[in-house]
C-alpha cells in the first residue's frame, strides 16, 4: 500500500514526538533520581554538620556560662564556706539566665556543695571527667554521663579563691530529654536519635504511637564503624523496619573516649513519594508537549499537502477532465509552496498561451486544406475530361487549343493555391517549433525550482548547525551552575561553622545553590528543545526533498509535451513535402500543355501520346487529392486536440 506525502510526514512526525517524549521522561526520571539521590545524601551531610555546629555552640556558650559563674565572687566566697543554700540560690538563677538544664557545684574534693535542678547534695563526682580537669585547673567542655542527668554536654570550670582552686561549676544539659532531639529536628527537617552507646536514650523516631526510647541498635556495620573505629557511617540503613538515608557520627568526652553516637536521618519512603510525585509531573508535562508537538505537526503537515492537493487537482483536470487552462493556483502562505504554486501558475500560463496560439494556427490550415481539397477534386475531374475527349482530337485541334489554355490558367491558379498552402503549413511548423522552444523553457524553470529546492535544504542545515552552537553554549552554562552549587555547599558549611552568626549567610547560601539547581534544570529543559529542533530540522530535509521529486515529476511531463510536439513538427514537414510534389507534378502539367500548344497541328498523329499524358494528368490529380485528404485529417485532428484544452 503506498502512502500520502501527508500520511507519510504524520507518522514520521508522530513517531519522532513519541519517541523523543518518552526518551525525555525516562531521561528526566534517572536524573531525577540521580538528583534526588544526591540531594539526600547532601542533606544529611550539611544537616550532619550543622548539628555538629550546633552542639559546638552549646558547648561554646556552656563554658563561657561555667566560666561566668565560676568567676563570680559570691559563688567563690560561697564555696571556700560551703554554704549550699546560698550556692543554690545563685546557679537556679544563672540556669534560668543561661538556659541550662542544670548547673552543679562541687568542692575541691569533688563532693557536691549544691545542684540547681534537685536537692540532692554531699555525693562525690571525682569520677566525672569535667571535674576531675577542672580540678587540674583546666576548664573543659564535653559529652559524657551523669549522677542525677544521665547523660548529657556539661563544661567544667575550677572555682578559685585566693590563688586556689576550691570547688568546680558544672553546666550543661540533659542530652537524653526529649526537647534536644526535638529542636535539632525542628531546623533540620531530620529524625534525631542519641545513643548512649549501642542505646537509644532519646530519639524522635516513634513507632506505635510512643518513641522508641531504650532499643538497641541492630546493625553490626554501624556499631563497628562508629563506636568501634570512631568513624562517621553515611549509607541507608533499616531502623525498625523502616529504610532511612542516615548518618551516625560518635559521641566522645572530654578524653576523647566514644560513649555514644549521634544520629540524623530521613525516611525512605518521602524521598520515594517525592520522586513519584517529580515523575508524575514530568509525565504529565511530556505528554502535553507531545501533544501540543503533534498538533503543530499536523498544521505544519496541512500547509504542506494543500497546496500540493490543489496542484495535482488542477493537473488531473487538465488531463482527464475538461482541460481548463484558465484556474490558477492560490497560494499565499509565504513558504515555498507558494513559489512552487507561482512557478506552476507561470508554467500554466505559457502553456495556455502556446495551445490558444495552435488553436488559431489549427483554424488557419483548416481552411486552407478545404480550399486544396476543393482544388484536387475539380483538378480530378478536368483530367478524367480530358482523357474523355481525348479521342476527339483529331477532329476539334483549334478546340483542343483552346481547351491547353484554359487548363494552363487553371494550373497557374492551382500552383498559386498550392504555393499559399505551402506557406500556410511553413508558419505551422514554425509554430510547433516555438511550442518545442517553450517546453525547453519550463524543463529550464523546473530546473531552477529543484536548486531552489537545494538552497532551503542547505539553510535547513545551518539551522541544524546553529543548534549544535547553542547546545554548546547550554553545556557551558551547565557547568557554571555545578560550579555555583559546589560554591553554594561549601558556604553553607563555612556559615554553619561560623554558628549564629553565620545562620544568615546559610540562608542566602542555601538560595544560591537553588538558584544554580534551577539554572541547571532551565539549561536542561533548553538542550531538549535544541535536540528536537535538530530532530525537526532532519524532517524539514526530508520533505523538502519529497517536494524536489515532485518537481522531477512535473519536469518529466514537460518533457512529454515536447516530444509530443515534436512529433507534430514531423508531420508538419511530411505535408510541406507532399505540397512540394504535387507542386512540381503541376509545373510538369504546366510544360506538358505548352509542349501540346506547340505541336497542335500535329495532334492527329499523336493522339496516343496525348492519351498517355491525360492518364498521367489523372494519376498526378489523384495524388493531389489524396495528399489534400490526408492534410485535412492531420487538420481535423489538431483540431480535436486543442479542443481538449479550455482557454
Amino acid at each position: 500500500m503506498k502512502l500520502k506525502i501527508a500520511a507519510k510526514i504524520s507518522i514520521l512526525a508522530i513517531f519522532c514526538v513519541l519517541a523523543t517524549s518518552i526518551g525525555l521522561f525516562f531521561t528526566s526520571k534517572y536524573y531525577t533520581d540521580i538528583a534526588f539521590d544526591t540531594v539526600s545524601q547532601e542533606n544529611i551531610f550539611s544537616s550532619k554538620s550543622v548539628v555538629e555546629n550546633y552542639i559546638s555552640g552549646l558547648k561554646d556558650k556552656f563554658l563561657q556560662a561555667g566560666t561566668l559563674i565560676a568567676s563570680n565572687t559570691s559563688v567563690m566566697d560561697a564555696v571556700e564556706r560551703n554554704d549550699g543554700a546560698l550556692l543554690r540560690s545563685l546557679i537556679v538563677q544563672a540556669m534560668k539566665d543561661t538556659g541550662a538544664h542544670f548547673v552543679t557545684v562541687s568542692d575541691h574534693n569533688g563532693v557536691v556543695i549544691a545542684r540547681s535542678h534537685s536537692e540532692k547534695k554531699g555525693d562525690s563526682v571525682m569520677n566525672q571527667v569535667n571535674v576531675a580537669k577542672a580540678l587540674a585547673g583546666e576548664a573543659n567542655v564535653g559529652i559524657e554521663p551523669g549522677t542525677v542527668v544521665k547523660f548529657s554536654l556539661r563544661s567544667g570550670c575550677p572555682v578559685t579563691h585566693d590563688g586556689k582552686i576550691v570547688g568546680v561549676v558544672t553546666v550543661g544539659i540533659s542530652l537524653s530529654d526529649f526537647d534536644f532531639v526535638d529542636v535539632i529536628k525542628s531546623f533540620t527537617g531530620l529524625e534525631t536519635t542519641v545513643f548512649e552507646m549501642d542505646t537509644r536514650l532519646t530519639t524522635t523516631i516513634v513507632k506505635d504511637g510512643k518513641r522508641v526510647v531504650g532499643t538497641r541498635m541492630d546493625n553490626p556495620k554501624v556499631i563497628d564503624t562508629v563506636l568501634s573505629k570512631g568513624e562517621t557511617f553515611f549509607s541507608t540503613n533499616v531502623i525498625l523496619g523502616n529504610s532511612f538515608q542516615a548518618a551516625y557520627w560518635p559521641i566522645k568526652d572530654p578524653n576523647g573516649k566514644i560513649s555514644g553516637m549521634f544520629f540524623v536521618g530521613k525516611p525512605l519512603n518521602v524521598i520515594e513519594s517525592a520522586k513519584r510525585n517529580v515523575s508524575l509531573a514530568i509525565l504529565l508535562m511530556t505528554s502535553v508537549l507531545a501533544l501540543a508537538m503533534i498538533c503543530l505537526s499536523w498544521f505544519i503537515v496541512r500547509g504542506i499537502t494543500r497546496p500540493l492537493h490543489a496542484m495535482i487537482f488542477m493537473l488531473k483536470d487538465i488531463a482527464e477532465g475538461d482541460g481548463d487552462l484558465t484556474k490558477r493556483l492560490n497560494d499565499t502562505s509565504g513558504t515555498e509552496t507558494q513559489e512552487l504554486a507561482e512557478l506552476f501558475n507561470k508554467f500554466v500560463s505559457q502553456v495556455h498561451a502556446i495551445i490558444r496560439e495552435v488553436t488559431t494556427n489549427a483554424m488557419q490550415m483548416n481552411s486552407s486544406s478545404d480550399d486544396l481539397l476543393s482544388l484536387a477534386g475539380s483538378l480530378n475531374k478536368t483530367s478524367d475530361t480530358m482523357d474523355g475527349k481525348s479521342h476527339a482530337v483529331a477532329a476539334a485541334v483549334e478546340q483542343m487549343s483552346s481547351n491547353m489554355n484554359t487548363v494552363a490558367s487553371a494550373m497557374e491558379e492551382f500552383s498559386i493555391n498550392i504555393g499559399t498552402v505551402a506557406s500556410s503549413t511553413e508558419e505551422m511548423s514554425s509554430t510547433v517549433s516555438e511550442i518545442s522552444m517553450n517546453a525547453g523553457k519550463a524543463r529550464e524553470i523546473t530546473g531552477l525550482a529543484v536548486e531552489s529546492a537545494g538552497n532551503a535544504s542547505y539553510r535547513v542545515n545551518d539551522l541544524g548547525e546553529a543548534a549544535r552552537e547553542i547546545n554548546k553554549v547550554t553545556e557551558t552554562i551547565t557547568a557554571i551552575s555545578s560550579q555555583t552549587n559546589l560554591l553554594a555547599l561549601n558556604a553553607t558549611i563555612e556559615a554553619a561553622r561560623a554558628g549564629e552568626a553565620g545562620r544568615g549567610f546559610a540562608v542566602v547560601a542555601n538560595e544560591i545553590k537553588e538558584l544554580a539547581q534551577q539554572t541547571a534544570r532551565a539549561t536542561e529543559d533548553i538542550r531538549a528543545k535544541i535536540q528536537a529542533i535538530q530532530g525537526a530540522t532532519g524532517t524539514a530535509v526530508s520533505e523538502i526533498q519529497q517536494i524536489t521529486n515532485v518537481i522531477n515529476d512535473v519536469n518529466s511531463i514537460v518533457t512529454a509535451i515536447a516530444a509530443a510536439v515534436e512529433e507534430q513538427s514531423v508531420t508538419t514537414r511530411e505535408i510541406t513535402q507532399n505540397l512540394a510534389q504535387a507542386s512540381s507534378g503541376i509545373q510538369e502539367i504546366n510544360e506538358n500543355v505548352t509542349q501540346a500548344d506547340s505541336v497542335v497541328r500535329d495532334v492527329a498523329k499523336d493522339v496516343t501520346d496525348v492519351s498517355s499524358m491525360a492518364g498521367t494528368i489523372s494519376a498526378n490529380a489523384g495524388d493531389v487529392l489524396g495528399s489534400s485528404t490526408k492534410l485535412s485529417a492531420v487538420s481535423a485532428t489538431l483540431s480535436s486536440l486543442v479542443k481538449k484544452f479550455r482557454i
